[in-house]
């Protein structure tokens, strides 16, 4: 009978108990979820931003390269031997 009794009370105080912790709980995981979505959008920003660096310092690398035109190369002369 006692056995019996305990497994009422158990059967009907749980929906009460839970009733009272289950918003806690779903805080907790909302912002851990949140936390992680942002983390996410961070690096990706942070990726984005590394690309359109790197492109931008490749484009006047490029610039660079085609305004000095071409490479002539000189001989030295021996001003002694006149």
């Amino acid at each position: 009978m006692k056995i019996l009794l305990i497994i009422l009370l158990i059967f009907f105080i749980t929906p009460y108990i839970l009733r009272f912790i289950a918003p806690f709980v779903m805080k907790y995981f909302m912002t851990k979820v949140q936390k992680n979505m942002q983390n996410t959008a961070f690096q990706a920003q942070q990726q984005k931003e590394k690309q359109q660096e790197s492109s931008v310092k490749e484009e006047s690398h490029q610039k660079a390269k085609e305004e000095l035109g071409d490479y002539v190369d000189f001989e030295e002369i021996d001003e002694n031997n006149k």
